[in-house]
């Protein structure tokens, strides 16, 4: 065996692949993070002011995420105010099967909060969403015709989850 502490096969006094101890009998790893790459984004509308945000894994492997995306709200390619929240709670690690769609659940204000313009529109509204996985800079665009994000573009997200 190897010295007090080793990391390796108390048996062997080996290192295992990945240079940590073994995984204990009965647990999985889970596979290694989606690259923004191999996602694609997506969003389904819900009641006024509800939505949710998806990275779906367009590759031929499972990965996996963990957390919440980063949202900005776009007007013709160009930054509307958003500025995101996240709900507490834990933050899983989603195994994203191929083909398979991780979600996040969004809500906002559909009335003018404080300061902001009381008739017409509170803000300008976004026709499209730059979502950014968790841990990722890839920007990953997808369409949005759900009205505007009052209280300057504050969106509550929750974490990913399972599709």
């Amino acid at each position: 065996t190897g010295p007090p502490g080793d990391a390796g096969d108390q048996a062997t006094g080996r290192t295992p692949a990945g240079g940590g101890p073994p995984a204990p009998a009965g647990t999985t790893t889970a596979p290694a993070r989606c690259p923004g790459g191999a996602l694609e984004a997506q969003f389904r509308a819900g009641t006024p002011g509800t939505g949710n945000v998806g990275l779906r894994n367009r590759s031929a492997v499972a990965c996996s995420l963990s957390g919440y995306p980063d949202l900005q709200l776009l007007h013709r390619d160009e930054p509307v105010s958003t500025h995101t929240v996240h709900q507490p709670g834990q933050s899983p690690v989603v195994v994203v099967a191929p083909g398979v769609t991780a979600w996040s659940e969004m809500s906002w204000s559909t009335r003018a909060g404080d300061g902001e313009p009381t008739s017409g529109a509170c803000q300008p509204s976004a026709d499209a969403i730059a979502v950014f996985p968790p841990g990722d800079l890839t920007q990953l665009t997808v369409a949005y015709a759900a009205g505007p994000v009052c209280a300057f573009g504050q969106i509550t997200l929750a974490p990913l989850t399972a599709g």
